[in-house]
């Protein structure tokens, strides 16, 4: 499932809306950006901004924010954690009995995320938005040049954003090395050929492989609205 269907399955309108200030229908809609591929509401108070800034393709306001609608963008790589996120949720929380061991409550997943984007931050390529749990590293200041961020702190980051989840705590140390293996290798790609892994236009590493049963591409499309209580 895309992103687009994802949002939709969560209470995500497309139909026109009666706006409260003068009580006229008016052109608002959902619209996918062009570099996030988020589904973002469009009304006549953003959408001309958000499509003139673009060159006439329309880019959400964090993108544009973030001047991910330029041609440096290409060097701006999509990170997340979310697919751990799905797991947890589905396989921790959603699925397992109240006295079942490896419990995990929806505040613990909650916490999790809040400590990943507090160490995330700490970074100054890493930047975040929470409406989708992304993270956008941009490896344009990132290079030995005496002037840009060391790779090896790109590295750290992500490895000490990982950390947040406890997963040795619930899964196999030695698949979990080798998931990190696999995500360390797509972010090294990235900083020496701009590759992204496996034609994917995202990093998101899942738990696939790891855990007995996993999600895999499911938990992928994880997102804010789907964390839900049971």
């Amino acid at each position: 499932m895309g992103m687009r269907e994802t949002l939709k399955k969560y209470a995500v309108s497309a139909e026109l809306i009666k706006e409260s200030s003068g009580g006229e229908l008016s052109n608002t809609f959902y619209h996918t950006c062009m570099f996030c591929e988020k589904l973002v509401k469009v009304s006549p108070h953003n959408f001309e901004s958000c499509r003139n800034l673009g060159g006439g393709k329309f880019y959400c306001p964090f993108c544009l924010r973030n001047n991910f609608h330029y041609r440096s963008s290409k060097n701006v790589l999509i990170l997340s954690y979310r697919g751990i996120f799905g797991q947890y949720y589905q396989k921790n929380y959603m699925e397992l009995e109240p006295d079942a061991p490896q419990r995990l409550w929806i505040s613990d997943i909650k916490r999790m995320i809040s400590n990943h984007e507090i160490i995330g931050n700490r970074c100054p390529v890493f930047s975040y938005d929470p409406t989708t749990f992304l993270w956008f590293v941009d490896f344009n200041k990132v290079g030995s040049d005496s002037r840009k961020a060391p790779f090896r702190e790109v590295q750290s980051a992500a490895v000490a954003i990982l950390a947040c989840f406890n997963l040795s705590k619930i899964y196999n140390q030695y698949a979990l090395e080798d998931m990190w293996s696999k995500f360390e290798k797509s972010l090294t790609l990235f900083y020496e050929k701009r590759q992204r892994p496996d034609g994917r236009r995202m990093l998101i590493p899942t738990l696939h492989g790891v855990a007995q049963v996993a999600l895999g591409q499911s938990s992928r499309d994880f997102i804010p609205p789907m964390l839900q209580l049971k």
